[in-house]
């Protein structure tokens, strides 16, 4: 009904302690008794424990007896990925490390962290802050971080296991500067508004070029005239780093003209890098319409007779029409085209004034072909 214990560390036969109790733990679990280690400061994995169990049984009588046990310690390994690390100090690079446990049962939960010198053997405390969060190393530069070192943090999953080691290196003040290109692909079709354009930022000497804060100019030339088009686009940054790129609603893009793209990149208010400027495509694609009408005839005698007619596309991209017109000078002197709205023109006699061509005619009727001129939303320049 009531149990006590005792443990005294043993030296083959001989007493080494004769109390270590409080080094241990005794719990009745059913009919068993489970002995576990709650103070491993305390034991000696070289020497052996004898544990005295005390027993009262529900009639009173007293029982004890002892058995020997053996304590050894699991060498508890790590693992770091990527084991090396380059930060740039002059952006404040900040490195993650992911940190694995080999050894089966162990959590690794406060893992002990020494920041050293190259040699490993000095410390370098303050020159890198490092914590463990989460499964990972977050290695941070601090003040006292030195262009040009080199650090050696090495990481234990508690006082007795074995270190593993993470090379952190600080380029030069020389070789710390960033840059970055551009990558583009696509292009923006003047005739479709939904076309876009993706810029890729590619930078050298940062880890998370994303980190940075960025701005893409927009410039257009015509001809030797270089002027800012920035407001001319708009961009939104994708979770990849990447920029897509669309004509702002409302603006007009001259798709004969030439267009460039720029990137600023900024480190708080200080400017860290800009890209050569990067051409980028605006051009007029090709579209196919087709003309329907339920009737081509116009009435000489009927001077407010006219055609109506309306296009069709299988295009779901193209923007809608802007504007139609007659392309011959001579047609469009003899007729007018008429927008009704929704897509829908009409052809009239100009004026309502028929020509005398039409009235004085031998023959019962006379075929006109009418080119038409379309110029959908967007491009400003070309039919």
């Amino acid at each position: 009904s009531a149990y006590s214990y005792t443990v005294a560390e043993m030296k083959g036969s001989t007493v080494v302690n004769s109390d270590v109790t409080n080094a241990f733990a005794v719990e009745n679990i059913g009919k068993t008794f489970h002995v576990r280690c709650v103070d491993e400061r305390a034991v000696n994995t070289s020497n052996t424990y004898k544990v005295t169990l005390s027993l009262v049984l529900s009639d009173g009588t007293q029982v004890s007896n002892t058995a020997s046990l053996k304590v050894k310690r699991t060498s508890v390994s790590l693992k770091l990925s990527p084991t090396k690390l380059s930060l740039n100090k002059t952006v404040g690079d900040v490195g993650t490390v992911n940190v694995t446990c080999g050894t089966k049962g162990y959590t690794v939960t406060d893992p002990i962290i020494q920041v050293m010198d190259s040699t490993g053997k000095v410390s370098a405390e303050g020159k890198l802050k490092v914590t463990y969060e989460n499964g990972k190393l977050i290695v941070n530069q601090t003040e006292d971080t030195a262009y040009g070192a080199t650090y050696k943090v090495l990481v234990r999953a508690n006082s007795y296991a074995p270190a593993v080691t993470l090379t952190v290196t600080v380029p030069t003040r020389e070789k710390s500067n960033i840059t970055a290109t551009l990558n583009t692909k696509g292009g923006i079709d003047v005739i479709r508004d939904g076309s876009a354009l993706t810029v890729t930022p590619v930078y050298k000497n940062v880890i998370d070029g994303k980190r940075l804060e960025e701005k893409l100019i927009f410039t257009k030339t015509v001809k030797t005239v270089t002027e800012d088009a920035t407001d001319l686009f708009f961009y939104t940054e994708n979770a990849d780093g990447s920029f897509t790129v669309t004509k702002r609603d409302g603006a007009e893009l001259d798709h004969s003209a030439k267009y460039s793209v720029q990137l600023v990149a900024y480190n708080g208010e200080q400017k860290v890098c800009e890209t050569k400027p990067k051409a980028i495509t605006v051009k007029m694609g090709t579209a196919k319409l087709t003309v329907a009408s339920q009737s081509a005839t116009l009435f000489a005698k009927d001077r407010n007779d006219r055609v109506v007619f309306w296009f069709d596309t299988t295009d779901t991209t193209l923007n809608g029409i802007a504007e139609v017109k007659i392309k011959e000078a001579a047609n469009d002197k003899l007729f007018e085209i008429i927008p009704y709205g929704d897509g829908i023109y009409a052809i009239a006699f100009k004026d309502k004034k028929v020509d005398s061509s039409f009235l004085t005619q031998k023959s019962a009727s006379k075929a006109v072909t009418v080119t038409l001129n379309v110029t959908l939303d967007g491009n400003e320049t070309a039919k």
